[in-house]
């Protein structure tokens, strides 16, 4: 079984809260990989992998900040 199925197999059982979150985890975490990798094909740019995560924190804390605005 491939890893992402493994690890999906394990957390999309449930509706808790821990479920949940897990879950937002994952795809937050394939977003911004996957997000860097258009910019390695596409742009030609290589972006380390701090700033990958980086910038995963500070997409988090600006959808906070919208999200109470609204």
């Amino acid at each position: 079984m491939p890893e992402w199925q493994w690890i999906l197999s394990k957390f999309t059982g449930g509706g808790g809260l821990n479920t949940k979150i897990i879950q937002a985890v994952i795809t937050a975490t394939v977003y911004a990989v996957w997000k860097e990798r258009n910019f390695r094909v596409f742009r030609g740019v290589r972006v380390h992998e701090k700033t990958v995560i980086m910038n995963m924190h500070h997409e988090e804390c600006e959808d906070k900040v919208s999200s109470k605005s609204s």
